[in-house]
């Protein structure tokens, strides 16, 4: 006789109340649920929650040195190398001769790069709104002033 295996239902387990007093582990687990959720919803335009960050500031702020945009993120210099490899690769952006350094480049959002960018933005934005949905507006404004002053 042959049986056949129920489909696997993934059900969210309730977070061990022990750990819910500790704000790392909380805010650990909201920020996976979080860029999980963006990665997502970013897969169609092969990018993650990281690299929209990235683009976000050479699409806001202009061409940038490689040292500056990890030193603004945060990303320690080999991370900042791959992600330059890999969003170059995509097209989405290319490294510049910097006319005020010779021994370094800039970075310059390609017209893909700005495509990208300005889709993604809409992505994350919808996204986050309705990650926050089960706050009141207010609350929401709330958490982010609070956690703009942690860091």
């Amino acid at each position: 006789m042959i049986v056949l295996a129920e489909p696997e239902i993934k059900a969210e387990l309730p977070l061990p109340a022990e750990l819910l007093p500790y704000l790392g582990f909380v805010l650990s687990k909201a920020t996976a649920s979080l860029h999980g959720w963006v990665n997502a919803e970013l897969a169609g335009l092969r990018l993650d929650f990281k690299q929209v960050g990235f683009l976000a500031l050479l699409y806001l702020q202009g061409p940038q040195s490689q040292i500056e945009l990890g030193r603004k993120l945060r990303i320690d210099r080999t991370t900042v190398v791959g992600m330059v490899d890999d969003l170059e690769a995509k097209g989405y952006l290319e490294r510049q001769p910097n006319p005020h350094d010779r021994r370094a480049y800039r970075l310059v959002l390609t017209p893909s790069g700005r495509r990208a960018i300005e889709q993604a933005e809409k992505i994350v934005l919808r996204t986050q709104e309705e990650f926050l949905s089960p706050l009141q507006p207010g609350e929401r404004e709330t958490l982010l002033a609070l956690l703009r002053r942690l860091i």
